[in-house]
């Protein structure tokens, strides 16, 4: 059984994953030692775009927008555990868009969670104000994949037709079987719909 799931496409499939996901967390830690290093914390920012876009160093203790600022470890801890749901659901996949966003929200969370367990907080950078009149709060690369990768499983599952996830797979029985389900509720509502339309006339 796991010699046949683990067919040739498969394992290309998790290797590209692995690769991909690893020169992510590479690129977020190298930025971020080289933030660390050669731009002041608080003190210093360089102007990218002027009143738009500038490059700052910035300690976040908490997750996005500074949320549990306290308690650094509980989401040490919940990302530790995403992590290892997401690894799971990332061999799981078929679909290469899924598959792909899985990949981002995985690299990102572990270049997060690396600053955290080494330094306690997480090193932000990217700091964007004055859009739309509103001034977001500063992010880096890894939060860039997660929101990215966010974004792609919304798309997956609203406009992707083919399988989410595996047959084979525990979770990919029970996700794409509520699939086949809402897509028969569907035609059968469609074509309801077309009955009922075709007795008026």
């Amino acid at each position: 059984m796991v010699k046949d799931f683990f067919d040739k496409r498969k394992i290309t499939m998790i290797c590209v994953s692995i690769v991909s996901a690893l020169l992510l967390i590479f690129f977020d830690q190298f930025i971020k030692f080289f933030i660390d290093k050669n731009v002041e914390y608080l003190s210093e920012e360089i102007s990218v775009i002027d009143n738009f876009f500038s490059i700052v160093h910035w300690h976040n203790t908490g997750g996005a927008w500074g949320i549990m600022s306290d308690y650094t470890w509980v989401l040490t801890i919940m990302t530790v555990i995403a992590c290892t749901a997401v690894s799971y659901l990332i061999v799981c996949s078929e679909a290469v868009l899924a598959n792909a966003s899985f990949v981002l929200i995985l690299s990102g969370a572990v270049g997060n969670v690396i600053d955290r367990i080494r330094l306690g907080y997480v090193i932000d950078y990217l700091n964007f104000y004055n859009l739309f009149g509103y001034n977001f709060p500063a992010f880096n690369l890894a939060d860039i994949c997660v929101v990215s990768g966010c974004i792609g499983l919304i798309i997956c599952i609203i406009f992707v037709k083919t399988p989410l996830f595996d047959d084979r797979t525990k979770i990919g029985k029970i996700f794409n079987e509520k699939e086949e389900i809402k897509e028969t509720n569907d035609t059968k509502d469609h074509l309801e719909g077309e009955a009922q339309i075709a007795s008026e006339e």
